[in-house]
């Protein structure tokens, strides 16, 4: 790492050493997301393994920050896409739910609607239903 002067220096070296984008990881993360499905897994699994995945893609890739509100519109997006690539992986069985969200505007953020999905798996595992729509007045008055 050669001899930095003094700790600013240091810093940056490490920050140049350690920052570096990796493709290939990135590639490898934005794939596994792309094809991550619920399959037999809870919605709490689903959503942990999605999270661990834009958790770690966003060390890669982080998203630029500015404190000048520029970004928001991309900032809105990528909740956005965040939000459809959750319910895009979800099994057929939350297909209505998932329909009733996507007429919401704006979206809902991501993890409203995993709380919602969350809320109505519990629902059918107690073998009760809340009516969706009753259900996602309930969620977004809170």
């Amino acid at each position: 790492m050669g001899s930095p002067h003094d700790a600013r220096e240091m810093w940056n070296e490490l920050q140049d050493h350690y920052s570096q984008q990796n493709g290939p990881r990135i590639f490898q993360l934005k794939r596994a997301l792309a094809s991550l499905t619920q399959a037999q897994d809870s919605v709490s699994v689903s959503y942990g393994k999605l999270k661990v995945l834009w958790d770690e893609l966003s060390m890669y890739d982080p998203i630029p920050s500015c404190s000048c509100g520029k970004l928001k519109v991309f900032l809105d997006r990528y909740q956005r896409d965040c939000v459809i690539q959750f319910l895009k992986g979800l099994n057929e069985s939350y297909a209505n739910t998932r329909d009733q969200i996507m007429l919401l505007d704006p979206l809902p953020a991501v993890n409203k609607v995993f709380s919602m999905i969350h809320q109505q798996e519990i629902q059918h595992k107690l073998g009760t239903n809340i009516p969706m729509a009753e259900s996602m007045a309930l969620t977004t008055r809170g």
